[in-house]
């Protein structure tokens, strides 16, 4: 819900919002689709990614803050 409405704020629709889908290593966890669907951020007229990551391997972390970093 917060997520939800941090995003309808009119003031900050330019901000580029980054999701990290920890845990991404955990059998049985949610792709990063799966996590934007269950967030409902898809479709959204703004920059928004979500991706995939795991502190235990250190995957996906450097991608997303490039990502970020790109858009700063």
């Amino acid at each position: 819900m917060e997520l939800s409405r941090l995003l309808r704020v009119e003031e900050a629709t330019d901000v580029p919002v980054l999701v990290l889908a920890n845990k991404s290593d955990v059998e049985g966890s949610q792709s990063a689709e799966g996590v934007a669907a269950a967030l409902e951020v898809q479709g959204l007229d703004r920059e928004l990614e979500v991706f995939s990551c795991s502190l235990v391997s250190g995957s996906g972390y450097v991608e997303a803050f490039r990502w970020l970093s790109a858009r700063l």
